[in-house]
């Protein structure tokens, strides 16, 4: 361009160049929703979609129902063979059950012992009577006193039709009271009562002297004597009393 043109001249190039630069308006507007607070509308689900969750609900509390029929018809065969003619069948799966659930509870029983060292035994332990004292008495000796009365070992014998060796040899006790009271009749002095009367006692019956309670842990016919345990407490007597003195 020549700088000598005049300016009147060059004014329209620059609106031909300003028009062409312009940006054109869309001639289509995009119109977009909102919900209310600047959410966005979540869209709905279609209906083969809950169509889906719901047939998927019945099929799962379908499969719930049809467990507990096939655990209650389990339950009942099991009572049928428990009580029933298959009995004899039925019986030995329980019993094999029980054995691997026996075996599988020492296994883990043993695996906790291993980490435990202090712990108590596991195998069957046999809890007698509690004694705190042990007495052995000969024969002619003394074994007690209670009141006035007092009992000494008069002898040991033996039983030849015993069915096991605890009853096959047993003492005798006998009772005596500790200072003879005169006999009378009708006013006539006729000597003195000593209030004599014999027990037999025999291995591991218990009796009562006084506040005490003694138990006859062995009897030896060959030492001639007799070894009576007396019990810590009465809470741990085991059977019945041969004989009890005040």
């Amino acid at each position: 361009m020549n700088a000598l043109e005049p300016a009147s001249e060059r004014a329209p190039v620059a609106e031909r160049t300003t028009a062409l630069d312009a940006p054109t308006a869309p001639t289509d507007a995009v119109h977009v929703d909102h919900v209310p607070r600047g959410r966005a509308r979540r869209p709905a689900l279609p209906p083969r979609v809950l169509l889906t969750w719901a047939l998927a609900a019945v099929a799962l509390a379908l499969g719930i129902l049809l467990c507990a029929l096939a655990l209650a018809a389990l339950v009942g065969v099991l009572s049928v063979m428990n009580g029933g003619a298959f009995r004899s069948l039925g019986q030995p799966l329980g019993e094999a059950a029980q054995r691997s659930a026996q075996a599988v509870a020492e296994a883990e029983q043993s695996v906790r012992d291993t980490f435990d060292p202090r712990h108590p035994p596991r195998g069957g332990l046999r809890q007698d009577a509690e004694f705190d004292a042990l007495q052995v008495v000969g024969v002619g000796e003394l074994l007690g006193e209670a009141g006035v009365s007092e009992l000494r070992l008069a002898s040991l014998a033996k039983r030849n039709d015993a069915q096991d060796t605890a009853s096959a040899q047993y003492a005798i006790v006998r009772r005596a009271l500790a200072a003879p009271q005169p006999r009378r009749v009708l006013g006539v002095p006729l000597g003195e009562d000593r209030g004599e009367h014999e027990h037999y006692l025999y291995k591991g019956q218990s009796f009562r002297l006084g506040p005490r309670y003694y138990k006859v842990n062995w009897v030896s016919l060959d030492r001639q004597q007799v070894g009576v345990a007396r019990y810590r407490s009465a809470d741990d007597l085991i059977g019945p009393l041969a004989f009890e003195y005040d």
